[in-house]
């Protein structure tokens, strides 16, 4: 506020969000009503770009914020003027083509969070989500990915939705392009979230199997 802040010891990996938005509303994320709130445009160039982006490596634009809604050209800019990665963690439901190709010279990893291998699984969980214009999307993703040279990983939660399913998750995310797949735990930032997850349904041993089925 005072515009006299300095930052000495800078980090290799910056994971920032302009903004908290995002066009969905998962039924295990953070819970409905939270105020919608921006970084002025002015104070992400001079801050992130200018300030903090000349000693980085990797900018991760998204910290529970879908990054196709906020700055993601501006930064992109950045990452290619101080030769620093972006690693974009995205829902996919907003790319196209125009604005993938746009960024592509600066994108290193595009991670794709898609919450289930079909219609069903994915639009229970992701509500507002289309399940069929998604996967659209990441067919599109992928040529561009090949094309520009930058990894594509596809990551979904690990519910009770997945549990007996994670060898054909792992079938569908490769048939679309996916070079590599995470399975991620839920963070219990909802009630939904908690009936959702595994590890407090299962044993370790049920646990342990799906792993290996996932493996296999």
């Amino acid at each position: 506020a005072k515009r006299n802040t300095r930052f000495r010891g800078k980090p290799l990996l910056l994971e920032f969000s302009s903004n908290n938005l995002c066009n969905l509303k998962c039924v295990m994320c953070r819970p409905n009503g939270k105020p919608a709130k921006y970084l002025p445009h002015e104070m992400v160039k001079q801050v992130l770009v200018d300030q903090l982006m000349p000693d980085a490596l990797v900018l991760l634009p998204s910290d529970g914020s879908e990054p196709f809604l906020g700055d993601i050209d501006t930064l992109a800019e950045g990452c290619l003027k101080h030769e620093v990665q972006m690693f974009i963690i995205t829902n996919g439901t907003l790319m196209t083509r125009d604005k993938l190709e746009k960024i592509a010279p600066a994108i290193g990893r595009l991670h794709i969070s898609v919450d289930g291998h079909t219609a069903e699984i994915y639009e229970k969980i992701r509500v507002g989500g289309k399940f069929d214009q998604l996967v659209g999307n990441i067919r599109m993703a992928a040529d561009v990915a090949r094309r520009d040279g930058f990894g594509l990983l596809m990551s979904t939660v690990f519910s009770m939705e997945m549990v007996d399913h994670v060898d054909e998750y792992i079938r569908f995310a490769a048939g679309l392009g996916a070079d590599a797949v995470e399975f991620q735990r839920i963070r219990h930032a909802t009630d939904e979230a908690v009936e959702l997850d595994p590890f407090q349904v299962l044993t370790p041993a049920k646990i342990e199997a799906v792993k290996e089925a996932a493996l296999k």
